[in-house]
């Protein structure tokens, strides 16, 4: 369906809908530069929250000549589905893909890169080692490779066994506000959002946890240049996990990015441009490889 076009820090963001591989309706949104765009930035957000809350990437990276393009997880957000729920970890990945493929359909012969943040950052290293085809690089900020707290073996034990009877047991998010970024009204605005979930289901955390177990595994099946941010005062999502994710990538061209004093959201923090200029730099170093891929596919289209 045609989007409507709002205004939000001097760009225009545009939103709509598309659907999943099982028919739930899940929101996006997207704003595209003034002048011609250099490439495409799809987000991937985190646990409990919604692509609204990215409006300093896509103001920064809009005017630096990038079309930008979010969307909101089933259970998130404005998007369908049960609050904080997911049947199946995997059903994060397929809809991702089926974002992914719709964005390049609509952007055809423009390089396309994904950013994945906290549990969305998670969810881009699972999708990046099944799906790296149509992208010419990655970006993970905070990513929840590991959790700061560490979760005792019984814990899992028995929250899997409980989710596994009561999946959609609601359980508060325990998870400081404070802790997210060391700007104020950052956390005020995420108290105060009616978006935000306060909540987490029994089969979302087990899912989460399940699937971190074979994180590492899937690194080592990683060749897509790749872009590793961490702020070694992130109390929710440890920065040991991206640094061991970062050892553990195949991929040869990695740099990791440890930022001092940062809390977990890299894009809300006091010196998020700091985040954005390296981001822009790793775009501006594989735009090559995103034309070359580009023109391979065009070579092998005319054969």
């Amino acid at each position: 369906m045609d989007g409507i076009s709002t205004f939000n820090k001097g760009y225009a963001m545009n939103e709509s809908y598309f659907k999943s591989h099982d028919h739930h309706r899940l929101y996006y949104q997207y704003a595209e530069p003034k002048k011609d765009t250099k490439a495409v930035l799809i987000f991937v957000h985190g646990l409990n929250e919604h692509s609204g809350r990215y409006q300093n990437p896509t103001q920064y990276f809009t005017k630096k000549g990038y079309a930008v393009y979010l969307f909101d997880h089933r259970g998130h957000g404005k998007s369908d589905g049960l609050r904080s729920y997911v049947d199946n970890f995997e059903h994060y990945i397929k809809d991702i893909h089926e974002f992914v493929q719709f964005v390049a359909k609509e952007n055809k012969g423009t390089g396309l890169f994904i950013v994945g943040h906290s549990l969305g950052g998670q969810m881009v290293a699972n999708y990046v080692a099944q799906y790296p085809e149509k992208l010419s690089g990655f970006v993970i900020s905070s990513a929840n490779i590991e959790t700061a707290v560490p979760i005792s073996a019984l814990k899992k034990y028995l929250g899997n066994k409980l989710a596994s009877y009561l999946p959609r047991f609601k359980l508060k998010n325990e998870i400081d506000p404070y802790l997210i970024s060391r700007d104020e009204g950052v956390v005020k605005a995420y108290v105060a959002d009616p978006l935000v979930s306060k909540h987490i289901t029994l089969k979302l955390a087990s899912e989460i946890l399940t699937n971190q177990e074979s994180i590492y595994e899937k690194a080592a099946q990683i060749t897509l240049p790749a872009l590793i941010l961490h702020g070694d005062k992130d109390k929710i999502c440890a920065c040991e996990g991206s640094e061991k994710f970062a050892e553990k990538l195949k991929s040869n061209d990695k740099k990791l990015v440890i930022y001092k004093g940062a809390y977990h959201e890299l894009f809300n923090e006091l010196d998020k441009e700091k985040a954005f200029q390296e981001m822009e730099r790793f775009f501006e170093a594989h735009l090559s490889r995103a034309h070359a891929s580009d023109a391979k596919r065009d070579k092998n289209r005319d054969k």
